[in-house]
């Protein structure tokens, strides 16, 4: 596949992401602002009554009852898909989670099918816009996906050609090609980007390592999520450059992924027991392993082409055909 046509798909696919984000945001945003507001301010004022009724300091005579409880706990509950989050000391904000640059990490997540779900549209145009959006971008993003992986493969499929020069054992050439492979995806996509997330969002590395591989395998759990802690503050370019590198380490998984699998399926191709080939001369000659002329067959390692007999020689016979 030309670079051209890869190119050309490239740009297609960044097109159709911020078209998709700035449909999510306008269908999302304002119901998650308005919503989001609304829950601050009515856990506010259950949290008012409570710190009230546990101070009891000013005489209040508001009643904490069981169904400020519940409305307490149902609005906790609801405040995720409201957009609203909580800091280190328990304080409300909106986390703007459709503004554009969220909303477009999360068109990035549909298409390739990662899927965090700490997010998700709550709006029904949003929905049947989600549904839409995934059945078209999917297939584009396989398209993009596969040309830029059979364009990495190929510069490995060129190591191994070259390694052929120097050891004749396919055994020791795949090895190597893998080590190369595998130690390349877990450095470049894994542990160097791990101490990245471990700076900017201030994990564990153990956790930022993990997070790392449920990204690119595509499981996307939602345990960890970039971007996300309200105690941080994100430059806006921040979570664009990490979808660059979850698009390049998608791409780079797929490679390897290919490279294994088709090496397993050469090892499990049943191989041609030349010994128990009988050839059998016929008139167009054997399977590339002999010189049939009229009234002799000859193999094929004893005859070189300047060696063929030629038409008008009164030494040999006419060849009806040569087969190498």
């Amino acid at each position: 596949m030309k670079w051209l046509y890869i190119l050309v798909l490239i740009f297609l696919y960044f097109v159709y992401l911020l078209v998709g984000a700035g449909v999510f945001v306008a269908l999302e945003f304002s119901r998650e602002e308005l919503e989001c507001q609304r829950t601050i301010t009515e856990i506010g004022e259950v949290a008012a009554k409570v710190n009230s009724n546990l101070s009891n300091a000013n005489g209040s005579n508001d009643n904490l009852t069981g169904e400020d409880f519940r409305n307490l706990i149902q609005l906790i509950r609801e405040a995720p898909q409201n957009g609203v989050q909580f800091d280190s000391n328990q304080t409300a904000s909106c986390a703007h989670n459709w503004d554009f640059h969220n909303a477009l990490f999360f068109a990035g997540t549909v298409v390739t099918t990662i899927g965090y779900g700490n997010i998700s549209p709550q709006t029904f145009g949003g929905r049947v816009f989600c549904i839409f959006y995934a059945a078209i971008g999917i297939p584009l993003f396989a398209i993009m996906f596969a040309a830029i992986g059979e364009k990495l493969s190929k510069l490995f499929k060129r190591l191994d050609t070259k390694l052929t020069k120097k050891t004749r054992s396919s055994i020791l050439r795949k090895a190597f090609v893998f080590v190369v492979t595998a130690g390349t995806l877990l450095l470049f996509c894994c542990v160097i980007p791990a101490f990245v997330f471990v700076a900017v969002e201030k994990w564990d590395y153990n956790e930022a390592f993990y997070y790392s591989f449920i990204t690119l395998t595509t499981i996307g759990f939602g345990d960890f999520v970039v971007g996300t802690d309200a105690d941080l503050s994100y430059a806006t370019i921040y979570k664009v450059a990490v979808y660059l590198w979850i698009l390049f380490g998608l791409a780079y998984m797929a490679t390897v992924i290919s490279i294994v699998s088709g090496y397993m399926h050469d090892t499990a191709k049943p191989k041609k027991n030349d010994s128990n080939t009988s050839a059998k001369p016929t008139e167009d000659g054997v399977d590339g392993e002999f010189h049939v002329t009229e009234d002799e067959v000859i193999p094929n390692k004893y005859i070189h082409e300047n060696e063929l007999p030629l038409d008008g020689d009164s030494t040999s016979n006419k060849v009806s055909t040569v087969a190498f």
